[in-house]
Order: C-alpha cells, then sequence, then structure tokens
C-alpha cells in the first residue's frame, strides 16, 4: 500500500472514531432535557419529539400553529417534583431506547384550554393545581428512537418541573394580570383569571414539596 493511501485510510479511521466519540448516548440525551424541564424550560423538547401519529405541529384553538413539543408552565398540564432520577435503561438495541425514570412529585397541573365562545364572550377553563399531602414516587417510560438527527423523544409525556419554576412563571403572570387592570384595561375574563391565579399560588405553596 502506497504512502498516499496510508495517509487516507488513517485520516478515514481517525474521522470515524471521532464520529463514535462525539456519539451522544440515549441517557444523556434525555437527561438534558429531563433537567431542563425541572428548571420550566417550556422548549426544552422543540426539535427533539417524534410523535408515533406522524404528525408534528398543529393548529391550536387560538387558529396559530403551534410545536407540539412546547409547553407552556403558566397554562399546561405537569407535574409538580422535587426531583428527577434515571432508574433504567434499555438501549440494546442501535436505533431505539426506553428509560424509566422516577420523580418525586408533589403535585400536579390541570392545562388552562380555551373552550370557544358562548353569547359572544370568550370562555376557557381555569387550571387547577391539585397538591398531594404526601410526596410520591411516580415512575413514568420514555421511549427515543434515533433519526439521521440524533436521538429524539417520541410521544413525550407531561414535564416534571419544580415547584419554585412553575411559582416563578405564575408569579410573572401575576404581576402581569395586576399591571393590566391598573391600567384600566382589565376585562372580567382578565380579573378572573387573576382571581384564579391567586388561588393556585396558594394551592401550590401548601404542596408537600420540602420533603425527600
Amino acid at each position: 500500500m502506497s504512502g498516499y493511501f496510508k495517509v487516507i485510510l488513517a485520516a478515514l479511521l481517525l474521522l470515524s472514531s471521532s464520529v463514535c466519540l462525539a456519539e451522544e448516548s440515549p441517557e444523556r440525551f434525555l437527561s438534558q432535557i429531563l433537567e431542563e424541564d425541572f428548571q420550566g424550560d417550556g422548549g426544552s423538547r422543540a426539535g427533539k419529539a417524534y410523535y408515533s401519529d406522524g404528525k408534528g405541529d398543529e393548529v391550536g384553538d387560538c387558529g396559530c400553529v403551534m410545536s407540539r413539543a412546547v409547553y407552556d408552565v403558566k397554562g399546561d398540564p405537569l407535574l409538580v417534583v422535587t426531583k428527577w432520577e434515571i432508574v433504567r435503561v434499555d438501549a440494546k438495541r442501535k436505533k431505539t431506547a426506553v428509560i424509566d425514570v422516577r420523580f418525586r412529585v408533589c403535585g400536579r397541573t390541570e392545562g388552562e384550554r380555551w373552550a370557544g365562545y358562548k353569547n359572544g364572550v370568550h370562555i376557557d377553563t381555569l387550571r387547577s393545581i391539585v397538591p398531594f399531602e404526601a410526596i410520591a414516587d411516580e415512575t413514568v417510560t420514555y421511549r427515543l428512537v434515533k433519526k439521521m438527527s440524533g436521538w429524539l423523544l417520541v410521544d413525550p409525556p407531561l414535564p416534571g418541573v419544580a415547584q419554585e419554576a412553575v411559582a416563578k412563571e405564575m408569579q410573572r403572570q401575576l404581576v402581569r394580570f395586576e399591571e393590566v387592570i391598573a391600567e384600566d384595561k382589565g376585562r372580567d375574563d382578565v380579573r378572573r383569571k387573576l382571581e384564579n391565579l391567586k388561588g393556585q399560588l396558594a394551592a401550590l405553596r401548601k404542596a408537600n414539596c420540602q420533603g425527600e
């Protein structure tokens, strides 16, 4: 073998080795999403989700196109958790992986949904927070599939978000509602949401999220 071809072969082997080293493990991929969820990053799954029904973005109740992978901490369903831990990884197959994650759950929220109009008035269903009397362990199974772009999360489950992150986003929303009302621009639905939000925050703060 000539010296030229030896150099080419060595370069190809080095490149192949670098690619292998750069490949992200399914556990590391999911860990990043879980931590971003925990911190309340609603865009943590954007571009990282795969839906088994073959659909991607969808048209929401507002008539606008929304990414199904993006969630709103203030208004979407989620788990209020104290911590998360990966407890089982099954990555025997090259293109798929199944990972079990144990959450310490201290509450759950129901999402706010738009219910349409009634007599010309915009109606929505106000979200509610259900605090748990005691912290409970809940194991959630995540399925991953590997595509050309890398690992993707299949049909993402509800995110597990820290109590502090949920409260922070709700507090921001509360301040905004109060500003709107103070400017004398508050409609009845804004005032109703404000009162509901105050109740949510009170319920969230009652949740037993301090134990281990």
